[in-house]
């Protein structure tokens, strides 16, 4: 497009080698390409994987070429690219993001409806993910600082009107929120999961330290599962069937008195897309958390087929 040749980066081509010899693979000719830029290209470093990116100029016009995976992209962008951008700007964008649980989107912009639409600078854009909401607030100004002081008080009003189902305000994960509270208070957390596979426990094993509060988790699929390793009645699984709160419940109790636990879990519920009924469709799912001898306990019903259903049943 620039009328540019490349030509091979030695530099670029000899970390490309201290790559490949790291991990004991021969390096091909398809990877030495990967270090071929024009002259005048300016090279991003690529931290995670073998292929750089570059930013090229001529006339005016900038091109930033990026590799494809994800996990290499984006981390690119931030330390390479987001600068680079930087500077060509006079003004700076400054982000917050409310996170929400336990509310669905229409429900929370409901409730905060009044400070989106008076929100000018900063601006005030809902998100739904599968699981939880969004509420990101971004401010333009001449620096960082005015961008911050002007974010601030809209995110506190959002924390305010929406109370206890905010969970954190910026990049942490639920599990993440959850693991941190769990190691300051020095709770032992344990689980036991059905419909969801392991899903949750997945995602508390994804959280740096979890170690110090996590000591065993079980996926009791079968009811038989349920009745040897959990302690749950068969007659409850005869009377109330497994997907009720009577079997969520003594998951729970069975299990934080088998573990010691401080904090158990119980997850029961019908992904489908077969197994449902009129009275417990697809999407029913049956939760359980006993803290300390005490327990408390709810059903669900989700919609979705049976990847979203676990999903949101984490």
């Amino acid at each position: 497009f620039f009328g540019l040749t490349p030509v091979i980066n030695e530099e670029q081509l000899e970390y490309i080698r201290k790559i490949f010899a790291r991990y004991g693979r021969p390096m091909t000719d398809n990877n030495i390409k990967q270090a071929k830029f024009p002259e005048s290209a300016v090279i991003l470093k690529n931290r995670l994987g073998s292929a750089p990116g570059c930013i090229l100029e001529k006339e005016g016009k900038k091109i930033i070429l990026l590799p494809g995976p994800p996990n290499e992209m984006k981390q690119m962008f931030e330390r390479e690219v987001k600068p680079y951008l930087a500077q060509l700007t006079d003004s700076v964008m400054y982000s917050e993001v409310v996170k929400v649980c336990g509310l669905g989107e229409s429900a929370m912009e409901e409730m905060v409806r009044d400070i989106i639409d008076e929100a000018v600078n900063p601006t005030v854009a809902p998100y739904a993910k599968t699981g939880e909401c969004r509420l990101r607030v971004t401010a333009k100004a001449e620096n960082i600082e005015i961008a911050k002081e002007l974010v601030s008080p809209v995110v506190k009003k959002l924390v305010e009107r929406l109370g206890d189902n905010v969970y954190t305000v910026g990049n942490q994960t639920l599990a993440e929120v959850v693991v941190k509270k769990l190691i300051e208070r020095k709770l032992v957390i344990t689980g036991a999961e059905s419909c969801t596979g392991g899903l949750i426990t997945s995602m508390l094993v994804d959280c740096s330290g979890v170690s110090a509060v996590l000591h065993e988790s079980f996926v009791t699929y079968s009811n038989d599962s349920k009745i040897w390793l959990l302690g749950v009645s068969p007659e409850t699984l005869e009377k109330f069937g497994a997907v009720s709160i009577e079997c969520a419940r003594e998951m729970a109790e069975g299990l934080a008195k088998r573990s010691g636990a401080d904090v158990a879990f119980a997850v029961t519920g019908i992904a489908g897309p077969d197994g449902g009924s009129e009275e417990k469709p697809v999407g029913t799912v049956c939760f359980a958390l006993c803290y300390k001898g005490k327990t408390v306990s709810e059903m669900k019903r989700f919609n979705g087929d049976r990847t979203n259903i676990r999903i949101i049943g984490t």
